[in-house]
């Protein structure tokens, strides 16, 4: 560097610098960069002082660049081209802080996973708005995916085909039990709960289609007495010690005192995802709000029904 002071170089005389060349003429440098030519002649000169070199060539039919003003050139617009894409990037990441993310979900994720999500959400990006559509079943949460209604759902995962998925975490079905009904050291057997009445999800949620199958691939002799279509009715016909239940252990919550949370005989899981359709282009705001999801969304979903 020499003598040289770097920081005494300014933007404004690189921008001259590079407009005088493109141009070869101060006048229209100064009309391209808005500025006034005597503006564009002080920027040049002041450059030119700092250096320590004269970079361009003035006459009556304008300005050429020097030996030396060439060799400046490329580097002087490679300088420029980097600091719009700093501007580039600021403007994207501006922009990806604005804007709205609809989210279509079932219900026990809506109500005892996403509230914690948003709310950290939320703390880092004020002005990105959220909705959410509560659904009784998947099924439902890809019709909103598939119709453009929601940019993200929050569902079991049963056929992620064309989906980009994002884990939250792993669901037990549990048993839900009138709190006398089995001794805490005795475990539970499908011939022992096959002498209970037993409450089902109504075959209308879609959302319980593994559960019949596994229950008519278990134990197709169980005591189907009732069929509801809402969870906390079932818990609670439970807790009336009106019969016995199946239910996903998050789709359960909150569960009484006096119900008892037994394992399944044969062990059976939901998994549970943030899905987006591998074939929209969503916004910037939709990314930031699964990128929050793969940090934080399974620590905020841990649980365990047995602890």
């Amino acid at each position: 560097m020499g003598s040289i002071d770097i920081s005494k170089i300014k933007l404004s005389q690189l921008r001259a610098f590079h407009a005088v060349a493109k141009c070869e003429n101060f006048s229209e440098a100064a009309a391209t960069l808005n500025v006034s030519q005597s503006s564009v002649s002080h920027s040049i000169a002041s450059m030119e002082s700092e250096l320590g070199v004269v970079l361009f060539t003035r006459g009556r039919h304008g300005a050429t660049l020097t030996f030396v003003g060439e060799q400046i050139w490329v580097p002087v617009q490679q300088m420029l081209s980097l600091l719009d894409k700093v501007v580039e990037h600021a403007i994207a990441s501006r922009s990806a802080q604005t804007g709205q993310v609809r989210i279509a979900s079932i219900a026990s994720l809506a109500t005892r996973w996403l509230p914690t999500v948003i709310a950290q959400f939320n703390q880092q990006y004020e002005q990105i708005t959220i909705t959410v559509t509560k659904f009784s079943d998947h099924t439902e949460v890809q019709a909103a995916l598939n119709n453009r209604s929601a940019d993200i759902g929050l569902m079991d995962i049963y056929n992620p085909a064309g989906y980009s998925i994002v884990d939250i975490g792993y669901d037990p079905y549990v048993l839900l039990l009138p709190g006398d009904t089995l001794p805490p050291d005795q475990p539970a057997t499908w011939s022992y709960l096959e002498q209970y009445p037993v409450i089902m999800p109504a075959p209308s949620d879609r959302g319980y289609d593994a559960l019949r199958e596994h229950v008519s691939r278990f134990s197709p002799t169980l005591n189907i007495a009732y069929e509801i279509n809402e969870d906390a009715v079932i818990v609670s016909m439970v807790e009336q010690k009106l019969g016995v239940a199946i239910l996903p252990y998050l789709a359960a919550l909150p569960i009484p005192e006096s119900v008892q949370v037994r394992q399944l005989p044969d062990a059976l899981i939901r998994r549970l995802g943030a899905v987006v359709r591998e074939d929209v282009l969503n916004p910037p705001a939709v990314f930031l709000f699964l990128d929050l999801v793969k940090r934080i969304g399974e620590d905020i979903f841990a649980i365990n029904a047995f602890q």
